[in-house]
């Protein structure tokens, strides 16, 4: 048996998984998977990677043999067993897959520099529970639980984002064009906490940036305490309908985010001068306590026990602006999933030599060609580790070698054109009495190649 296949046979096998599934999440071919775990030919580099992905794993540690410890494994496995019916697939789509998977390759990525830069791992801290008296934690009794963990009293709570990073999680913050939108957020707890934050709407909507670190964080401190449940994603409510057990996790998640931000006693502080249900009670609470105008009218019909009617009248009349200041969690310059916090720490390792420039390039995806981008660091350590001309022709090297094997083909040059890096090409086999030309190669920026208008010699 290759090792492709024992690594495909293993990854299915301890997940409980079909090759179907597994063919969908990573866009390989059904059938070049079926061929490849029954042993009939091997997976490329690139579609092992795939394969990591989708179980949260960068290509080495799938090599390693890390897929049964991996967290959507356990995930996958547990909830297959699990009592209560869950259809995976519901939840898990390409996209929702592929967020997860890279996510939490670049949280694996936080948790080795910090360790290379001999930080503690980060862990989530136990909530001393309070008394309640309805025997169960609702989201407003976990609320109350962090708010008196934090001394937080009534307080608004000016930066979500310092509270989240007081607690020793991370955040990695993406736009929706760089993550789709069906997935609003996500969390783990494995190798070290961490939350993904999807900028949507941003300018529109500067509050959900807030309530998306909120509603993570209820999830890391009282959702991933399984050992079996180490990551769990945040499906946008009108694009996936999760499951029964999802969604009992998500309405709770829910309800703690808007009562942490927004606290019980303090809603009914702020509104008691004023009917519950006009417009100047939901701009009161928004503007208080830095929230949304649907979490605002959304905790005036849970404080002040309104009705569903009463709630409909005031979420269709017409709105009246509000002004909160939201600046302390606007997202950083450098988003991305390979932006900040990433970003920042390849440059401290780079910068105490814990990290090759070259490492850094790896981790963070950046040619080899270009320069790193850190300010302060000396040019020795930034500068690019090879020019672009090396890299077009070692690109065009290896191009002929695998095309034209017999025919004695060379690179001679490598210039840059608005067609992108045209390369020529030289005839330089043996008995080549001078260099004639024999065409040319076109490659991008990426050293892709984009044209090939090469005629190579006739042989008797």
């Amino acid at each position: 048996m290759n090792r492709t296949t024992a690594i495909l046979q293993e990854a299915l096998r301890s997940a409980s998984l079909s090759i179907e599934d597994l063919a969908m999440w990573t866009r390989i071919d059904l059938d070049i998977l079926r061929d490849a775990e029954a042993g009939r030919t091997r997976l490329t580099a690139a579609q092992l990677d795939r394969v990591a992905c989708a179980f949260g794993l960068r290509l080495d540690d799938l090599l390693e043999g890390q897929v049964g410890s991996a967290p959507m494994t356990l995930l996958l496995r547990s909830e297959a067993h699990a009592d209560r019916a869950l259809d995976i697939r519901s939840v898990l789509t390409t996209e929702v897959d592929q967020a997860l998977g890279e996510f939490q390759r670049v949280v694996r990525d936080i948790a080795d520099i910090e360790k290379l830069l001999g930080r503690p791992r980060p862990t989530s801290p136990t909530i001393p529970d309070r008394t309640n008296p309805q025997k169960h934690h609702t989201g407003d009794h976990r609320a109350r639980m962090v708010r008196d963990y934090l001394d937080l009293g009534l307080s608004p709570i000016r930066s979500m984002r310092e509270v989240v990073e007081s607690l020793g999680v991370a955040l990695v913050w993406v736009s929706e064009d760089q993550v789709d939108r069906i997935v609003e957020g996500a969390c783990t707890r494995v190798p070290r906490p961490a939350i993904l934050v999807n900028i949507i709407e941003e300018g529109k909507r500067p509050w959900r940036a807030r309530i998306t670190m909120a509603h993570e964080l209820g999830h890391i401190l009282f959702d991933l305490t399984e050992p079996a449940r180490q990551v769990l994603v945040s499906p946008h409510k009108n694009s996936l309908p999760p499951p029964p057990w999802l969604d009992e996790i998500e309405r709770n998640a829910n309800a703690f985010a808007a009562c942490l931000l927004a606290p019980t006693e303090g809603v009914r502080d702020v509104v008691v001068p004023l009917d519950p249900t006009s417009e100047d009670a939901i701009c009161a609470v928004g503007k208080r306590f830095g929230v949304g105008r649907t979490v605002a009218i959304n905790r005036l019909q849970d404080v002040f026990k309104l009705t569903d009617v009463q709630r409909a009248s005031m979420e269709y009349r017409q709105p009246r602006r509000y002004d909160a200041d939201f600046s302390a969690d606007a997202a950083p310059a450098e988003i991305g999933l390979r932006g900040e916090p990433l970003r920042s720490l390849v440059a401290r390792a780079v910068s105490s030599r814990a990290l090759s420039p070259d490492r850094a390039r790896a981790i963070l995806g950046i040619a080899r060609t270009e320069p790193l981008p850190f300010v302060g660091l000396p040019a020795e350590m930034t500068a690019p580790s090879v020019s672009a001309e090396h890299q077009m022709l070692r690109a065009a090297s290896v191009y002929l070698a695998q095309t034209y094997p017999d025919a004695g083909l060379v690179p001679g040059e490598a210039k840059r054109n608005e067609a992108g890096w045209i390369v020529t090409v030289f005839d330089g086999g043996v008995g080549a009495i001078e260099r004639a030309p024999r065409g040319q190669l076109i490659f991008s920026e990426q050293a892709k190649l984009i044209v090939d208008v090469v005629s190579p010699a006739l042989t008797p």
